[in-house]
C-alpha cells in the first residue's frame, strides 16, 4: 500500500493530530463587507458589497443581503473598489 500524497497546503500540529490551513496559494484581493462595483462589457454596475471571497473569486450581493448573479462566483478582475 502505498503512503497518501502530502497536501502542500495542510499540515499538522507538533502531536500530528490537529491539521490546519498553512497558508493560500494566493491570498483573495477583496474583504467580505467591501463596497465594489462590478464592471462587465465596460460598464460599471453597483456599488455593491462582497458577499464571499476566494483566491480570484469573489460573489456579491446588495446592501439588504440579496444575491447578485443568483450568488454566482466571480472573478476577481471583474470587480473594482467603490
Amino acid at each position: 500500500m502505498s503512503a497518501p500524497e502530502e497536501d502542500p497546503q495542510i499540515a499538522f500540529d507538533e502531536e500530528d493530530e490537529r491539521p490546519y490551513v498553512k497558508s493560500y496559494s494566493k491570498k483573495p484581493k477583496f474583504s467580505v463587507g467591501q463596497r465594489v462595483y462590478l464592471c462587465m462589457n465596460g460598464a460599471y454596475e453597483g456599488p455593491y458589497l462582497v458577499a464571499t471571497v476566494a483566491p480570484g473569486k469573489v460573489s456579491l450581493c446588495l446592501g439588504n443581503g440579496l444575491p447578485v448573479l443568483n450568488g454566482k462566483e466571480i472573478d476577481d478582475s471583474y470587480v473594482r473598489l467603490s
